[in-house]
């Protein structure tokens, strides 16, 4: 059994680890030959846009994208190769992969199986900070690898394999640099595989999508003082040394100026670039698209700091008129006429962002008819994973209450939650929301899976009858 006890717990120090990693790996890679193989070309045609890729998707552009860069390596060198063609890494990636093989999404089969077999290792790896027994942990992590939806990115060419990705690796760093079982003993191995896990988390997140850098910075600031305020709380009782509470601190603070100046570079920060200096042809675009949608009017919170007001005002920006302009209302829109023009505007919507977060779409949705086959499915699919995770919520309440005093889960609560916050503020639309979200939701779906093995164990011990004691054993 893996145990987080156990401190020289890296990736593959382990064999159960390898057994996991390439059990997952062996099945993406299955997974990923049948849907580009079968099921587009022979099952649903209509659907199939060639090579195995799914028509009206991202993945047909970065494809095309990455075809052309592979033909310019080929006639004119290495030279000609981008790692972000258009801002598109996956395109970049695969234009390399094709350029020293063969320029078909096939070639990336190994790739996309390795990406999503490593972030699922890393769940199961997550979740034993809460739950350390193996097998609680790698059943507890099992929907977020095998959910439908998931395969939207590990059998095509997309994003947001690599984003999950990078948010795994952060938070798994960050709870490798927090483990209450290292406060007694400081292991620094540990905190430096924890630092050097955040890191390549941030890098791997900046690549996918570096605007969600800005996010990540602001989570990490309430982390560091939510951590730091509990650190200290438990210093002035005598429970932990100060040296311990720097110990956690320190590596915090550092990931934290690693950060701010990724956030600073010109694709990190796009949209609130495009708020402030397009507003002009944007809001034009806008009026055209919708007449009667008003201009966006925002009134400035004057204690609140500058940079976070005009993130704020990014984000409204975005949903109200952005977004509008380029997509208008659409089938899965939800709240399209909710604006925000002020912080007060967001906290008051604070109820029903939550709500859609953990529970869109609603179930008066799963079920209807859309415009197209594909979205038929779509919804269906939908159900049946919405179904698990509203039988899995509940269970999370519970696992809150007997995980109360463990550090890592309320990490994990506050930071997946947070992260999923901005997605339902900036989007007004269910289905960039449901996929935006996965990696957060999941795992706090898998901390409920987790809490209902728990209880099972619980009432199992509970109804165990007592052995009764023979005092003539004793003789």
């Amino acid at each position: 059994m893996i145990s987080l006890n156990n401190k020289n717990n890296f990736f593959f120090k382990h064999r159960n680890d390898l057994i996991i990693w390439v059990g997952l790996f062996f099945a993406a890679a299955l997974i990923v030959i049948l849907v580009q193989l079968v099921a587009l070309p022979h099952v649903f045609p209509s659907w199939h846009a060639g090579d195995g890729l799914m028509a009206g998707s991202d993945a047909v552009s970065f494809h095309n994208t990455a075809v052309e860069m592979a033909e310019s390596i080929r006639n004119e060198g290495w030279s000609a190769w981008e790692l972000r063609p258009k801002g598109w890494m996956p395109a970049g990636v695969a234009a390399a992969i094709y350029a020293l093989s063969w320029p078909k999404p096939s070639a990336l089969i190994p790739l996309n199986a390795a990406v999503h077999a490593t972030t699922f290792l890393v769940v199961v790896k997550i979740m034993q900070f809460v739950v350390p027994a193996l097998k609680t942990a790698f059943t507890s992590a099992l929907p977020f690898a095998f959910f439908p939806s998931a395969m939207l990115w590990y059998t095509q060419i997309h994003r947001d394999g690599y984003q999950i990705l990078g948010i795994t690796f952060f938070l798994y760093g960050l709870l490798l640099v927090i483990n209450q079982n290292n406060w007694d003993h400081i292991y620094w191995p540990s905190k430096l595989g924890g630092f050097l896990s955040i890191i390549a988390g941030i890098v791997m997140v900046w690549l996918a999508r570096p605007h969600s850098l800005v996010i990540l910075l602001l989570m990490s600031l309430i982390l560091f003082l939510f951590i730091g305020a509990v650190l200290f709380f438990m210093s002035c009782k005598r429970v932990i040394k100060l040296k311990t509470v720097l110990a956690q601190l320190i590596p915090m603070a550092l990931l934290i100026l690693v950060i701010v100046p990724l956030t600073q570079a010109e694709d990190a920060s796009k949209y609130q670039l495009e708020a402030v200096e397009d507003e002009q042809e944007s809001v034009v675009t806008a009026e055209e698209a919708d007449p009667e949608r008003p201009e966006l009017k925002w009134e400035r919170t004057s204690w609140l700091p500058q940079a976070l007001d005009d993130q704020l005002y990014a984000v409204s920006y975005l949903r109200s008129v952005r977004y509008p302009a380029k997509y208008g209302e659409t089938e899965s829109g939800i709240d399209y006429d909710r604006s925000f023009h002020n912080m007060y505007d967001y906290i008051y919507y604070l109820p029903r962002a939550l709500q859609i977060g953990f529970l869109a779409p609603f179930p008066d949705e799963w079920f209807g008819e859309g415009s197209k086959e594909m979205s038929v499915l779509f919804r269906r699919a939908s159900a049946f994973e919405m179904t698990f995770i509203y039988l899995a919520l509940p269970f999370l309440l519970y696992g809150v209450w007997i995980w109360r005093k463990k550090i890592e889960m309320w990490v994990m609560i506050i930071f997946c939650t947070g992260m999923m916050l901005p997605i339902v503020y900036s989007v007004p639309n269910v289905g960039t929301i449901y996929r935006y979200r996965y990696g957060y939701l999941m795992l706090l779906v898998a901390l409920g899976v987790a809490a209902f093995f728990e209880l099972l164990k619980r009432l199992r011990k509970r109804n165990r009858p007592m052995e009764t004691f023979d005092i003539n054993k004793r003789r």
